[in-house]
């Protein structure tokens, strides 16, 4: 199922038939459960842990490095950033 506009979850289905909540701030599985409607509160009571999302966000930025100096490219790239926040 394709990402929500204004959602910060992504649906997948699994091989089982479960539906499984992923956030894609922090790329943490929120919730896997039997059917999509379900995911709604879990959805909502999530808080990223603003660390492993700092953190996730720098291995982007190294991944995409390395694939620029493999594909030649020396322009930096306009990437966001992710950013601390404190809890």
């Amino acid at each position: 199922m394709p990402l929500q506009s204004g959602s910060h979850f992504h649906h997948t289905v699994n091989r089982d038939g479960a539906h499984a909540s992923i956030c894609n701030r922090c790329y943490f599985t929120v919730a896997t459960k039997s059917s999509e409607s379900e995911l709604v509160l879990p959805e909502e009571s999530h808080i990223c842990d603003s660390l492993t999302a700092y953190q996730v966000s720098q291995y982007v930025h190294q991944v995409i490095a390395i694939m620029d100096s493999f594909a030649g490219r020396t322009e930096s790239r306009a990437v966001p950033q992710l950013s601390r926040v404190s809890a």
